[in-house]
């Protein structure tokens, strides 16, 4: 039971620096580009900016793969579409290098 835990810590490590290094390795094109995104695809329900969360909040959303106003909004995007509206909202985070001062 020991020897499961420890991997299964091991592995939650793993995948979150791996989603971390993805992240901080976005490119202002992945930032603009998921800007234009949200804006078509997000803001008519989600009216706060980026920087209403933290980078570590905007990454436990994305790694979840889960929406609260229900699956089908993400379906309906491509995994491309998602990753870099994920970009926009992380490095634009309220704790990020720059924060989103207006919408």
């Amino acid at each position: 039971m020991k020897t499961t835990s420890k991997i299964l810590t091991a592995l939650l490590l793993i995948i979150f620096a791996a989603t971390a290094a993805v992240a901080i390795e976005g490119s202002s094109k992945d930032s603009k580009k998921g800007k234009y995104l949200y804006k078509k695809n997000c803001k008519a329900c989600h009216t706060k900016p980026a920087n209403s969360k933290t980078m570590a909040q905007w990454q436990r959303i994305y790694d979840s793969g889960e929406h609260k106003g229900g699956a089908e909004a993400w379906e309906k995007m491509s995994k491309e579409d998602l990753h870099q509206i994920f970009f926009y909202l992380y490095d634009h985070a309220a704790d990020s290098a720059q924060p989103e001062t207006c919408g």
